[in-house]
């Protein structure tokens, strides 16, 4: 006999452990903008961006009445000026995200990782941070402002 109870509260559980995920990711990128705002005096940031350049609603800041992408249309990590259209905005890498958040697949130069935890996640933001492609792409948009 199927119980269908017992297959509705797993539902349930994995969609609370879902949103615990992609709120855990959203703070990550939110510490790492807060770093990029500060290194450049508020004027550069970091977004999950889809093929349109549409941002990410749970980042923060976006264009006012503008649909917002579905975590699963988000394609890409992006450089932007804080504040300038979506034209401004360099990509930096591939992103790739599971509707439960983890895991995330960051492919940039000639990596292609899969981060399963937020330990995982912020080491390979940082090491992407820390390349030459990401420092130019970042130096660029200072450079329109």
């Amino acid at each position: 006999m199927n119980d269908f109870r017992q297959a509705l509260h797993r539902g349930l559980q994995a969609a609370d452990e879902a949103k615990v995920a992609r709120a855990e990711i959203n703070a990550i990128f939110n510490e790492l903008n807060l770093a990029l705002l500060s290194v450049t005096q508020d004027r550069v940031e970091i977004a999950r961006t889809d093929n349109a350049g549409r941002r990410d609603p749970g980042e923060g800041a976006g264009s006012p009445g503008a649909t917002a992408p579905s975590v699963s249309d988000l394609t890409a990590i992006s450089v932007t000026g804080n504040g300038t259209t979506p034209a401004a905005a360099r990509r930096i890498a591939k992103w790739r995200q599971a509707t439960d958040g983890y895991p995330c697949t960051i492919i940039w130069e000639d990596r292609h990782v899969e981060c399963d935890s937020a330990e995982s996640l912020r080491q390979e933001l940082m090491d992407l941070v820390a390349s030459s492609s990401a420092g130019e792409a970042i130096k660029a948009i200072m450079m329109l402002k």
